[in-house]
């Protein structure tokens, strides 16, 4: 659980001798106040881009998809997740699974789960488009979503279009969109608070042209930086024998 806004600038205006925010004057800060504001923005954000994967932006992504026929045929597209706070930085396209059917005569009924694999862009639309878009639901046949691909317009491509709601489980991570109410809370777990101060303290020290301890503090962002990467992005790889037994006594 990431620590608050409010908490984490109050922690940076402490070290630099300042008088904390309150949730009343939070809001409106000036002068001083809303450098340290923004300074604590600024360093979470460079730790958000430092990485796509964290292990604290991991999310199990999934879907309906919808099978109702519109006017210009049936949906194949479906956007990626987003909320009021967070945004998709980035998705396991190898990951998809077809879980189970959502609605059918009101009540879930479970398919053999199977991966859904991925395939290029543009083998989609050699390959399947134009079957995609000619396919005739009208005989009643069962079919499965076979392939996903990564659309143009940056949304999660469906082939074929499905005839019942199937649903589909992804993995995905995310990251925060800017804090902006004092309550907020960033992604980030609290124990790396000291990595969000010492990205903020170099900014605020930059502010204040002070060189020297610019210096000090940035070089201590970018060590926490890469501790985080140690602790939490296993960058160890791991090697399977694909060798054929021979058979033999």
């Amino acid at each position: 659980m990431g620590s608050t806004f409010l908490a984490l600038t109050n922690s940076v205006l402490t070290h630099f001798g300042e008088v904390p925010l309150t949730s009343t004057s939070f809001a409106n800060a000036t002068g001083f106040h809303s450098v340290a504001k923004t300074a604590v923005l600024d360093a979470i954000r460079k730790i958000q881009q430092a990485e796509y994967d964290w292990a604290f932006n991991y999310l199990l992504g999934s879907f309906t998809l919808t099978s109702t026929a519109t006017a210009t045929g049936r949906t194949q597209e479906y956007s990626y997740y987003t909320s009021t706070t967070q945004i998709t930085e980035s998705i396991d396209w190898e990951s998809f699974m077809l879980l189970y059917l959502a609605t059918l005569g009101g009540s879930n009924i479970p398919v053999a789960e199977a991966k859904v694999p991925y395939m290029d862009y543009d083998e989609w639309l050699e390959r399947y488009r134009a079957n995609d878009k000619n396919i005739s639901y009208t005989d009643g046949s069962i079919r499965l979503p076979r392939r996903v691909f990564r659309t143009q317009n940056e949304k999660i491509g469906i082939s074929p279009p499905p005839e019942r709601a199937y649903k589909l489980s992804y993995d995905m991570w995310i990251s925060d969109s800017d804090l902006s109410a004092y309550t907020g809370t960033t992604t980030i777990p609290s124990r790396f608070d000291w990595v969000i101060r010492e990205g903020a303290y170099a900014q605020c020290y930059k502010h204040r042209e002070d060189q020297v301890n610019y210096n000090i503090s940035n070089k201590a962002f970018k060590d926490g930086i890469a501790k985080m990467r140690e602790l939490l992005i296993n960058r160890f790889k791991y090697f399977r024998d694909n060798r054929t037994g021979r058979g033999g006594g």
